[in-house]
């Protein structure tokens, strides 16, 4: 009897364990690729419980919709290699039990050029649609893509990025080198509730951002606000609260065109550890949008471990609010990677007056002295060298 009763828990195991499936195109990715996943057999997922874990929680850009009881989910992955856990919290499985379900893949490095999409899959609900492609790799890599009767080809340079447009066809895919991604045309797509505000085509990109914040330094973020309806929003503000040292260029939007994208850059300087969290609204009269900040500040003590929420090389030193130093010089501030190289931020580039550089100048005096003498005497050595025994004789004998 007791047998009986095992192998029937056996078997009841073995049918939780196979009820659902988290399917990934591949197991390992390189850099800042994009992970597109389908998921079957879950319900209930959720924006607030999707976690990206190595060592410690890292922030990414993802997003996921449901169609016909499955879910199509993308991240675009850190550019840091290593073993990661994608985590998806307090989902109900098999409409059976409620609990945490996990799908661990490798980020390794990769020595070839290779490109990022963003976002993983499309929704067509206008009449066109767009994505971007950046090349992640330190060539120029060629991209192909095609949608339906639709082709484009170009090339695109180390770091580069570039956004394609395509007229919505009755095709179900879109394909851009190895990429393949779906393409949701004239079908109800299931909202989630969310506790993001949306309304108006107004929409924040990302609209969360979350994960481990160094404190006592400056950490700048680069904020996508796009009007993806058919009308241009006029007088759009931004909204934030006063803490947490947030400054934020620009604060007003006087209009934001159909299907255009306006830029917002959010920098934040937290001085204490503990848990945050709070929301940036953009506002217009009919229109709104949300972007929440779930943020856990952490000693500098702890550097070891800290994840980075932003990847500074993607922006250039400007950006940052810094300045690039030359090589005669050094920053008195702190020095952060930037697209176009070393940045000095939060101080100076100074000229190095070191005994190096004086060593150069002492060098450069024995050089020309030492060419000086040569000019004097070797036509003198050249020209003696000429004279016969006896000119010589002479010479002396008038002194």
């Amino acid at each position: 009897m007791k047998k009986l009763v095992y192998l029937l828990l056996v078997f009841l195991l073995l049918q939780f364990v196979f009820a659902y499936e988290i399917d990934l195109t591949k197991e390992e990715y390189y850099p800042g690729e994009t992970l597109q996943a389908e998921i079957k057999g879950i319900e209930g997922i959720n924006k607030e419980g999707i976690t990206l874990y190595r060592n410690r929680n890292v922030p990414a850009t993802f997003d996921f919709t449901k169609i016909d009881n499955r879910y199509y989910f993308y991240m675009v992955l850190p550019d840091k290699e290593g073993n990661y856990t994608l985590e998806m919290e307090n989902v109900l499985i098999d409409n059976q039990i409620i609990g945490d379900i996990e799908r661990n893949f490798t980020i390794k490095e990769s020595n070839t050029s290779y490109i990022s999409v963003d976002p993983g899959f499309i929704i067509a609900l206008g009449d066109d649609f767009y994505i971007d492609v950046k090349n992640k790799g330190n060539e120029d890599v060629d991209v192909k893509a095609s949608y339906g009767s639709q082709e484009e080809s170009f090339s695109l340079f180390s770091k580069q990025e570039k956004r394609i447009r395509f007229d919505r066809e009755n095709a179900n895919s879109l394909t851009i080198n190895n990429y393949v991604l779906p393409v949701i045309v004239d079908q109800e797509v299931e909202e989630e509730e969310e506790e993001i505000k949306e309304s108006g085509g107004l929409k924040f990109i990302p609209d969360l951002i979350e994960g481990d914040f160094l404190i006592g330094q400056r950490k700048l973020f680069e904020l996508k606000l796009i009007n993806s309806g058919e009308r241009k929003i006029e007088d759009i503000s931004i909204d934030y609260p006063e803490d947490y040292g947030i400054s934020i260029e620009p604060k007003s939007i006087s209009e934001l065109g159909k299907r255009n994208i306006e830029k917002i850059n959010v920098s934040i300087l937290l001085s204490q550890e503990n848990e945050i969290s709070f929301k940036i609204r953009a506002e217009a009269e009919d229109a709104e949008a949300e972007v929440l900040f779930k943020l856990d500040a952490v000693s500098i003590d702890d550097e070891g471990d800290y994840e980075p929420i932003i990847e500074l090389y993607d922006q250039t030193c400007s950006e940052l609010g810094g300045e690039l130093c030359l090589l005669s010089e050094k920053c008195t501030g702190i020095t952060r990677g930037a697209s176009d190289g070393d940045c000095c931020i939060g101080g100076e580039c100074e000229s190095i007056t070191s005994g190096s550089s004086k060593a150069w100048i002492g060098w450069i005096i024995v050089i020309v002295v030492v060419v000086g003498i040569g000019i004097f005497i070797i036509p003198k050595l050249r020209k003696s060298k000429n004279k016969k025994p006896e000119d010589i004789m002479k010479e002396r004998q008038k002194k």
